[in-house]
């Protein structure tokens, strides 16, 4: 089951300069290809805070190319804001069964709710989570232009993002919301991943597919 957030935060930059959404089209791909190979059925949740939308489990290419163009056409700056937690609760209250469940999402700020949320769903189904990292507005990452939040048109100008001060700041709140976020995933027994660009997808999906076979 391929958990997709498809709220206009994906539509923001990567690290790499990419698209969040592209990156996390070209993930479900190939996790979807290896699970028709396998004789597997894929479904699809995706969403955001405005609503949650399922397509139910099958098998073949062609039904996984309609989960893809789902949640490409799904993304975009007019989407709702990104709230992971709301697909995940669909799933823990609608998905009866086992399943593998795929979450894609960038960079998640961890939370007491959110981790009692995912430690349920761990209860029930095997969970990999990969995150796309956000892109690299201060400091070394700074273009020289300026820079707007998705989430709520707030405005980074280009040369409080080349201070060294804002820099530092900029890098000590990503650096917490990181550790947080994997220290919750650990706790939860959740597999977890991520990446900055399309480059590295193969790459670090098959890393993550070896740490949980390992993690058995």
């Amino acid at each position: 089951m391929l958990i997709a957030d498809t709220g206009r935060g994906m539509a923001a930059e990567s690290r790499d300069g990419e698209t969040k959404k592209d990156i996390a089209v070209m993930a479900f791909g190939v996790v979807g290809y290896l699970a028709h190979r396998h004789g597997d059925v894929v479904g699809l949740v995706c969403g955001d805070r405005n609503g949650t939308r399922s397509i139910p489990a099958k098998a073949g290419e062609p039904h996984l190319e309609r989960l893809l163009r789902e949640v490409d056409s799904s993304t975009s700056l007019d989407s709702g804001p990104s709230r992971i937690e709301d697909q995940l609760e669909y799933v823990a209250r609608n998905v009866k069964g086992r399943f593998l469940l795929f979450v894609v999402s960038d960079e998640h700020a961890a939370g007491p709710d959110t981790e009692q949320l995912l430690r349920r769903l761990r209860a029930q189904h095997e969970v990999l989570w990969l995150t796309i990292r956000d892109a690299d507005l201060a400091g070394e990452g700074n273009t020289g232009q300026d820079a707007f939040s998705v989430a709520d048109s707030s405005m980074l100008p280009a040369h409080l993002a080349a201070s060294p001060a804002v820099a530092a700041a900029y890098a000590k709140a990503t650096g917490e919301r990181d550790a947080a976020r994997q220290a919750m995933l650990r706790r939860a027994g959740i597999t977890q991943g991520h990446m900055t660009g399309s480059s590295a997808v193969m790459t670090e999906l098959f890393a993550l597919l070896e740490r949980h076979r390992r993690a058995g």
